[in-house]
């Protein structure tokens, strides 16, 4: 079975593709729960463990002794098979780490949408959540190459924010961490919090909006450090509770769903968040990522019940056919302007130049478009854009003649059909 060049993975702002080093952050970033010594990691039961994605990056899967984070090639999970291990389901979860994934909103490759905002003129607004967390893959200004640019790991602010939380005081703790984010938006945790203090006052909507964001970037908490934050586990269970009780009298409200879902999740509860997920799925079909979690958590199928309900093992999967591996890119036919459109009316241009220079623009209806530049290079079938702020973006270039030729990120999924060039 052939593959498309995966990654050796090297630290949270490096990686390879195939022989080539791509960077992905400059050299001291960290993800933002670098400096949170509660936290524990993301998803109960799903741990840490090594298994083998599709593509660069980092994905879920069963790999390494149990759920646990993927990278490498094939596909994630069951050895060679899936089919729910790729880098990049969700897609932002891709390119070496958490939280690093980010690049395939910035480029406008997938548009994000969040189904739960809606702008409110009169509201003060903490963070702008009609678009996914940010991730700062750039050294702050006057930083060392190698600073994190982290917050220091004691935070007055958000403790005193976590200890109101503790005490049930939750308009003190969401007004703390409101000033946290506004602080800095970027750390992931400082939303997490912020969405499971809306939940604990049963602002479902809100708390939908914060993880819709949230989720989109990167995983969520486990049970252990989200358990941490509570001084009595039996106030959780009746919050818990009151949600379950919520979406049982509100069928229609996708968002209390989204919430349930998400918080079934953090208790490895897979069954019963696949149920609230594919209710999200079916009440907004156009919530990319409440698919894409559908995906990830429900996993590829363990086994079969037969005809007389006894729990069967289901046979070893069939290795798939054999996937030619794409030929490698003709560098000669890469210079010049090349143009692609989707059918929303989004538009791209990429320049390449012949001394490995590289210019993506961008536009999407109804939102800001964007254009960045850098160099590039070629590593087999794949085209490497790496930005000098260290962000990359690597797809797959197959030329269907010399004036046309698709790009499909590595790491998408199976239904991604990529870009359309054309000069």
């Amino acid at each position: 079975m052939m593959h498309a060049p995966g990654p050796h993975w090297t630290g949270y702002h490096q990686s390879y593709i195939g022989h080539h080093p791509v960077h992905l952050a400059y050299p001291g970033y960290r993800p933002s729960y670098y400096n949170h010594s509660w936290y524990h990691g993301p998803w109960r039961g799903y741990g840490w463990g090594w298994g083998w994605g599709f593509g660069p990056g980092v994905s879920f899967g069963y790999g390494g002794g149990g759920w646990g984070l993927s990278a490498g090639t094939g596909w994630g999970g069951y050895g060679p098979y899936g089919p729910y291990g790729y880098a990049g389901y969700p897609l932002g979860w891709g390119y070496g780490g958490w939280g690093l994934g980010g690049v395939v909103y910035s480029s406008g490759y997938y548009p994000y949408y969040n189904p739960y905002y809606a702008p409110v003129s009169t509201q003060i607004v903490v963070y702008d959540y009609s678009r996914p967390i940010p991730v700062v893959t750039t050294a702050p200004a006057g930083a060392s190459p190698t600073d994190s640019g982290l917050p220091p790991p004691v935070n007055p602010t958000f403790d005193a924010a976590r200890q109101a939380f503790r005490e049930g005081d939750y308009a003190t703790a969401l007004s703390g961490v409101d000033l946290a984010i506004e602080a800095n938006p970027a750390d992931a945790v400082f939303h997490e919090f912020r969405a499971l203090v809306l939940f604990a006052r049963h602002d479902y909507r809100k708390a939908a909006v914060t993880l819709h964001s949230l989720l989109s970037i990167g995983p969520g908490w486990d049970w252990t450090t989200m358990s941490s934050l509570y001084a009595d586990p039996f106030v959780y269970s009746e919050q818990l509770q009151a949600l379950e009780k919520y979406t049982q009298t509100h069928p229609q409200a996708a968002y209390a769903h989204f919430v349930l879902g998400y918080h079934y999740m953090i208790g490895g509860h897979k069954a019963e968040s696949v149920v609230q997920l594919q209710q999200v799925a079916e009440l907004l079909p156009n919530d990319r990522l409440a698919r894409e979690l559908v995906l990830m958590v429900k996993g590829p199928p363990r086994q079969a019940v037969a005809n007389d309900n006894s729990v069967q093992p289901m046979p070893d999967p069939t290795p798939a056919e054999p996937v030619p591996a794409a030929p490698p890119i003709d560098k000669t036919l890469l210079p010049g302007e090349w143009q692609a459109a989707r059918p929303d009316g989004s538009k791209f241009s990429l320049s390449l130049t012949e001394d490995g220079k590289f210019r993506w623009k961008f536009t999407i209806p109804n939102q800001p478009g964007d254009q960045f530049g850098g160099t590039y290079s070629v590593d087999g079938s794949i085209l490497i854009l790496e930005r000098p702020e260290r962000g990359t973006l690597a797809g797959t270039m197959t030329f269907a003649d010399e004036g046309h030729f698709n790009f499909k990120l590595v790491g998408s999924p199976p239904d991604d059909k990529g870009l359309d060039f054309g000069k």
